[in-house]
């Protein structure tokens, strides 16, 4: 049957007038049980997971017209059946887990990712006292709302993504429909342990970026350091801050380089000369007992200093309240740079802090 159902005939069966089409009757008494399983989608090996995380995982696509029961309403309207990409977290790329095996099967072979969205998006409909939730329509037309009541939310669902993560045990859907209705991006519908139900699809996604983030971050540092090298292990700390004390504006040029040596793209050495970050007009002032940010060679902000460490080439400025970025800097009374930082700076005459602080810095 599942055959007969074509698209070209559901497209006929969805004209504006008439009973909704008999699939959808079906599904309403019977859930998606009744229509012949799916297959389960074919997947690859990747290096890129959701978002272009890089992230080894295994990825498939399937068309949203495989799913009964979803995007049905919107493929019919809009002659337009979306792709869906399907990413596997796994543990293993070459072996799955019987999880794995039962999760895939389930969601697919049995149709559990059809009912369980359908159930999921039907509870958005409704209130504690299960009234019909009337903003849910009014991006609906007039005609087409009384089939929304009917049919539930499923039909105008097109699915993006779905990510199986075996590692936290759990499923994602993600998608979207035409209206503002649940058109949000941070919005997923989950299954895990056993139940269907809404969860912060942004902040998954997000953990991922943060964790490559990071590791960006890490190798930059280690990168950099290979360009301004810490001091060896056993450098005695010193009391001492001279070689700081002065001037520093940022350098373009010196930026630029110390960013092709540690191989960055071409673009981003290019940024070093950008005029629309403010940079060019950037430089710090250090003294005995301060230090400043200025823009311009007017101070934006300044730092009470406490105390600063001397390691080698290596300098911790210690402030009553936390300074900006990093405060490890290395200096070799030539160039400047903050440990972690993408930067350089060179030495400039005193004359360049004009000691004032702007209005519009004032607050800051």
């Amino acid at each position: 049957m599942r055959e007969v159902l074509s698209a070209g005939l559901e497209a006929r069966l969805y004209g504006r007038q008439g009973c909704p089409p008999l699939q959808f009757k079906l599904d309403k008494f019977f859930g998606s049980a009744w229509l012949a399983a799916m297959k389960i989608p074919e997947f690859k090996p990747s290096k890129r997971f959701v978002r272009g995380i890089k992230l080894p995982c295994l990825v498939g696509k399937v068309k949203n017209s495989e799913f009964s029961g979803i995007a049905t309403r919107y493929i019919a309207t809009t002659r337009r059946d979306p792709v869906c990409k399907i990413f596997l977290r796994v543990e293993n790329l070459q072996k799955h887990s019987d999880w794995l095996q039962q999760t895939l099967k389930y969601l697919f072979k049995k149709n559990g990712l059809t009912d369980g969205v359908t159930k999921v998006l039907k509870g958005y409909m409704k209130t504690d006292a299960e009234a019909d939730v009337e903003w849910v329509y009014e991006d609906f037309e007039e005609d087409e709302r009384e089939r929304v009541r009917d049919l539930g939310l499923a039909p105008y669902f097109r699915v993006s993504v779905i990510v199986v993560d075996e590692v936290e045990r759990k499923v994602f859907v993600v998608g979207d429909t035409e209206t503002e209705v649940f058109h949000e991006d941070d919005a997923g519908i989950c299954f895990s342990k056993g139940r269907w139900r809404f969860d912060d699809w942004g902040r998954y996604a997000a953990k991922f970026s943060q964790q490559e983030e990071d590791e960006a971050r890490e190798k930059l540092r280690r990168t950099w350091e290979t360009i301004f090298p810490p001091p060896p292990k056993n450098t005695q700390v010193e009391d001492d801050g001279y070689l700081l004390f002065g001037v520093w504006r940022y350098n373009p040029k010196e930026t630029a380089e110390a960013r092709k040596q540690c191989g960055m793209p071409q673009d981003k050495i290019d940024s070093a000369f950008s005029k629309g970050t403010g940079l060019l007009t950037q430089a710090f002032y250090y003294a005995p007992t301060k230090y400043e940010l200025l823009f311009s060679g007017y101070t934006a902000k300044k730092w009470i200093v406490e105390r600063y460490e001397r390691k080698g080439n290596w300098y911790e400025i210690q402030t009553e309240s936390e300074g900006p970025w990093n405060r490890i800097l290395w200096c070799d009374g030539d160039r400047l740079t903050a440990i972690g930082s993408e930067h350089v700076y060179t030495r400039v005459k005193n004359s360049y802090r004009k000691g004032k602080v702007l209005k519009r810095y004032s607050k800051w």
